[in-house]
């Protein structure tokens, strides 16, 4: 079987996605498990372009643009990426920071009343600090990049068990650049917590994400929805007429609060606050008020009452990891059987020793190209369907490095440290001067005290070397004794030294390294592979 594991990409991670979480008009987010070497697992959120959009070239940029963005932030308050893969046919894939928890829309309707002002304050204060920051973030010359989310909202901030609050999606994230002036204009997000310009079409900054966050404090504090039951073409009435719902006509509230929550929402931006941070440090003057309520209150809370959930996905998360490990164990026995034929000389496996049993490495697996698997090094893959058998798995075309013949290195080792000792024996009675050689000629021992056949000394790594102690217990019983060969030697003049053996293929040009980072993304060079 032909590899189609390139030279150099063997070495990345791969992605099972293990459970979907959503499903958005440009993109589906699964729950995944990322595969490394030696082992390595770990829980990962996958976005991927949806498939019939990947042709789209606009939908394919827009999403382009916000790995570039994502690939830049990192803050506590905001969700981290740690890769995103490019792969040959079009498709991109965000690699995320998995979090275990609750949207803020969530954890409204698992807590209720529970959920308390100064509870709801305090998340806020977080999103606040982590928009700052997105809003502050410069290029790599100290050019702000002039951020906007523009998509704050109750289902994109993420409250996690362990009381940390992340602001999750950058997808429809405004940058001063002029990547994104063609896409000025168009209304994008959600429209309950947007602005008069920005539902109008006209240029935004960061006062816009002020605004959304004004709209959630009045609903934290109104525990209702802040346009009741408008229709958006309602909606955008309203707006457009600057008819701001009154916080103290729908809840009774203390004034300070109401005041914050007024200039936040303010119908024209020159009229709300400059910035998060300004709207930060006023709302923590009024949190001082209230009585005091941490991040590790919340999350025990939201742990507590949330624990019979969280269990039943917990067992969900396992059952789909130990199906993820069955299909690996599944591939690894199929190669191995596999590998047998291919080692025996009958083609049946059944004349080959007992330590060829297995492969002795493992590369890599990559399935055939398929909706399930992608690679760090931009190769889509596909997990086998464990339900079509070990016969479906075996005829699917496997991407796994075949290991070389097995070579008997440990009959060989042992008949050189035998012929060692011997020689080490030997060796001072033919220093001693004689008549028939000078005393300072070299010696060369022939070719009959070596065969030619054993091959070049290798220092084998710890698995090899137990394998070949294996092979060697079994190919040579304790107590038994083999014909010993006769050598000899001969005197010759001094020769040279032999020749260094010769260095490695230097890469093509170009090709050192094979891959390149084209803002953020690392993308592997076709020429080099």
């Amino acid at each position: 079987m032909t590899s189609t594991v390139q030279p150099g990409l063997g070495q990345g991670m791969r992605y099972q996605r293990l459970i979907p979480l959503g499903s958005g008009g440009m993109a589906n987010v699964h729950l995944a498990l990322a595969l490394g070497q030696g082992g390595f697992k770990r829980l990962v959120v996958v976005k991927s372009v949806r498939d019939e959009l990947v042709a789209d070239p606009a939908m394919r940029e827009m999403f382009l643009a916000e790995a570039r963005l994502s690939a830049r932030l990192n803050h506590p308050n905001v969700v981290q990426v740690s890769e995103v893969v490019e792969s040959p046919d079009g498709g991109v894939m965000l690699v995320m920071e998995y979090l275990d928890g609750l949207p803020l829309s969530g954890v409204y309707r698992s807590l209720g009343d529970s959920f308390t002002l100064p509870m709801r304050l305090r998340v806020l204060c977080e999103v606040l600090a982590g928009l700052q920051y997105a809003h502050d973030l410069a290029d790599y010359h100290g050019n702000p990049l002039g951020i906007v989310h523009r998509d704050v909202s109750p289902q994109n901030v993420f409250i996690t068990y362990d009381a940390r609050v992340k602001l999750l999606d950058f997808g429809i994230a405004k940058v001063a650049v002029s990547e994104d002036k063609t896409r000025t204009g168009v209304i994008k997000g959600r429209i309950a917590y947007m602005p008069f310009e920005q539902v109008t079409g006209k240029g935004v900054d960061r006062r816009a994400d002020v605004y959304a966050i004004g709209c959630l404090l009045w609903e934290a504090a109104a525990s209702q929805r802040m346009w009741g039951q408008l229709t958006e073409p309602q909606l955008v009435r309203e707006l457009v007429r600057g008819n701001i719902p009154r916080l103290s006509e729908h809840v009774q509230v203390d004034a300070e609060l109401e005041r914050i929550v007024t200039r936040a929402t303010a119908p024209l931006p020159q009229d709300r606050y400059e910035g998060a941070e300004a709207l930060r440090r006023d709302l923590e003057r009024y949190l001082s008020t209230l009585p005091t309520v941490s991040l590790r209150d919340i999350g025990e809370l939201l742990s507590r009452t949330c624990s019979q959930a969280r269990a039943e996905r917990q067992r969900e998360l396992a059952a789909a990891v130990a199906a993820t490990d069955r299909e690996i164990s599944s591939l690894v026995e199929t190669e191995s059987a596999r590998y047998l034929r291919a080692a025996s000389p009958d083609g049946t496996g059944s004349q080959v020793s007992g330590i060829a049993s297995r492969p002795r490495m493992l590369r890599s697996f990559s399935p055939t190209p398929g909706p399930y698997l992608l690679t760090s090094a931009g190769t889509p893959v596909a997990a086998p369907d464990s339900r079509r058998g070990a016969e479906s798995t075996k005829s699917s075309s496997i991407s796994v490095q075949q290991p070389a013949p097995p070579r008997r290195r440990g009959f060989w080792l042992v008949l050189a440290a035998a012929a060692a000792l011997a020689f080490a024996a030997w060796l001072p009675s033919m220093l001693r001067p004689t008549a028939s050689g000078p005393a300072s000629a070299g010696y060369v021992p022939s070719a009959a005290a070596f065969p030619s056949a054993a091959p070049a000394s290798v220092a084998p790594t710890d698995s090899a070397a137990q394998e070949d102690e294996h092979e060697a217990a079994s190919a040579s019983p304790s107590g038994s004794s083999a014909p010993k060969r006769k050598g000899h030697v001969r005197w010759v003049a001094p020769t040279a030294a032999a020749a260094p053996a010769a260095p490695k293929p230097k890469p093509a040009a170009g090709c050192d390294p094979p891959y390149y980072f084209s803002a953020g993304i690392k993308t592997y060079k076709p020429e080099c592979i």
